[in-house]
């Protein structure tokens, strides 16, 4: 069983326990008690009192300004107004819930070796089309106009606000700086969550776990890692004649686009 969740754990294991007739040495039954007690901690509400009172302010001022905006009423909206209006279409996704404003939102989220991917940066660019593809059903579940340069917390923002329980398994190119983002702020809720990096972007990630490479589970070869990548170089014919439309008439013309897409996918899975 650990072999098939945490291969790489499980290749440490073996390799340590082989040597002496399946037994793990004494140095290697320590890091595992190590592991386990570090694993567990990741799911544990940090004590504010581990910050400084001018962050716990802020934080507090954040929430109780958040909460002002998330009363304001829609005006009665219609999901098509909103859908123009927001730039969300994520059609069997409504919102369940708000995020918070967290103490880690104000304070730097590099410590340590970690990797060295961070989200990507253009000054003549716009932050573009945010989509979530399903790997089982091979689906586009829904997309938004992103409003700032995509990072961890656009990944954040949509799952934990459309997904009444979190998904089992969330395949991104940025899944070990997402997985660092989730647990800082809604750990118990991924507590069941696998972040993978699918087998191209994983290439680029320089000092990264490997536990978050998609390549080291087996099981999971049947999924098409790079599904969204593909789908989304599709949507690059787009760039030269959207350049200069509305907001609303590119959100139409994207949802159309989109739609064809499937459409045509499943035409041609019927012939």
């Amino acid at each position: 069983m650990i072999q098939i969740n945490a291969p790489t754990l499980g290749q440490f294991l073996i390799g340590e326990g082989r040597p002496h007739g399946m037994i793990l040495p004494a140095e290697a039954r320590d890091l595992l008690v190590d592991i386990v007690g570090t694993s567990e901690a990741c799911f544990k509400r940090a004590d504010p009192a581990l910050y400084s009172r001018a962050t716990v302010v802020k934080a507090h001022k954040a929430q109780e300004a958040a909460a002002m905006e998330w009363n304001e009423p829609t005006n009665g909206w219609s999901p098509e107004e909103e859908f123009m209006r927001t730039g969300f279409y994520y059609p069997n996704l409504p919102i369940v819930r708000h995020t918070a404003r967290y103490l880690a939102d104000f304070r730097s989220q590099r410590s340590g070796q970690t990797c060295t991917k961070y989200h990507y940066e253009s000054k003549n660019l716009a932050p573009g089309l945010f989509l979530i593809h399903c790997l089982r059903c091979f689906t586009c579940v829904g997309f938004h106009l992103m409003s700032q340069h995509e990072s961890p917390q656009t990944l954040f923002e949509v799952l934990y606000t459309r997904w009444q329980a979190a998904p089992r398994l969330v395949v991104y190119d940025n899944s070990c700086h997402g997985h660092t983002y989730f647990l800082n702020r809604e750990p118990a809720w991924v507590r069941d969550t696998r972040f993978l990096i699918d087998k191209m972007h994983f290439k680029g990630h320089s000092g990264c776990c490997e536990a978050y490479d998609i390549a080291k589970y087996p099981e999971l070869s049947k999924y098409n890692s790079q599904l969204a990548e593909q789908r989304n170089s599709r949507l690059a014919i787009l760039k030269s004649h959207c350049a200069y439309m509305t907001q609303p008439m590119f959100l139409l013309y994207v949802r159309f686009f989109l739609f064809m897409s499937a459409m045509l996918r499943v035409s041609q899975s019927q012939t």
